[in-house]
């Protein structure tokens, strides 16, 4: 009875520290919301009138961690953190495709996750925006390097 008991702790602690693992219908779902919450960030911060813009498609490009095609594509740079690549056409830019890229922080959810949290402690997942890139313009500094990127987590 004791070996039992101690293997299924065993079992139960491997799997806690092991953590959450999403499912590939999971990451392709969060990568098209992190792509929108780019996308109207950047529409919202310049005031965009859209005539036509990318369509992401959120389908894994490669194993290195790449998403969607050529157009509009999220790089995964590690610990919830994404580059997102797009282009828009709008009025007033002579018509043109403006390339713009946005570095953004949003982590997946566990969905499991009320199961060891604190009932009195209120969890909001909010995206953050570090940098941004618009045609030739860019936030200062543009970041991609994940080492000098920090949230603090909750």
């Amino acid at each position: 009875m004791n070996r039992v008991l101690a293997s299924l702790c065993f079992i139960l602690s491997v799997s806690v520290l092991c953590g959450y693992e999403p499912t590939e219908v999971e990451k392709s779902a969060h990568h098209g919301t992190v792509y929108s919450m780019a996308r109207n960030y950047v529409q919202s911060t310049f005031n965009l009138e859209l005539i036509e813009e990318s369509r992401f498609v959120p389908v894994r490009f490669d194993s290195r961690g790449l998403w969607g095609d050529f157009e509009a594509r999220i790089e995964d740079l590690g610990q919830d953190w994404y580059e997102v690549h797009g282009w828009f056409t709008a009025t007033g830019h002579d018509e043109e495709q403006i390339q713009w890229s946005v570095v953004v922080h949003y982590r997946l959810e566990d969905p499991r996750a009320w199961r060891y949290r604190r009932i009195d402690k209120v969890y909001v997942n909010e995206p953050t925006f570090s940098s941004w890139r618009f045609g030739m313009y860019r936030s200062v500094p543009y970041i991609v390097d994940i080492a000098s990127l920090t949230v603090e987590s909750s």
